[in-house]
């Protein structure tokens, strides 16, 4: 039984390929070798990519975290200076009311919500 499978899978085989015109096949094999090259080219320029992504993507994190400390230090300093400036416009109000309420005049009123 398996010289007749054999047998009928060679004849298959033989039957197919008399069917197909060489010069296709070479037409189609020429047609996947350009694509597999193309394909290799594409995957390797996206390889190089990927890792120059990766590098820069590394550094800039770095950057990233470093800028968000230094806000974040920077937001603490101001809250601390304006806290003191409210302190000191306190004091001030209350050892002389009269000069400060003349300044006060003079300036535009301004929201104590925006500093």
């Amino acid at each position: 039984m398996e010289t007749q499978q054999g047998s009928n899978f060679q004849s298959t085989t033989r039957i197919m390929k008399d069917m197909i015109n060489p010069s296709d096949l070479d037409k189609i094999v020429k047609n996947q070798t350009e694509i597999h090259q193309i394909l290799e080219s594409t995957a390797s320029s996206l390889t190089q990519f990927n890792e120059f992504s990766s590098t820069k993507y590394d550094e800039l994190a770095k950057k990233f975290e470093l800028h968000t400390k230094c806000i974040k230090e920077m937001k603490i300093d101001l809250e601390y200076i304006f806290k003191k400036l409210r302190l000191l416009r306190t004091k001030i109000a209350s050892q002389h009311p009269d000069a400060f309420e003349q300044v006060e005049k003079k300036l535009p009123k301004k929201d104590e919500d925006d500093d």
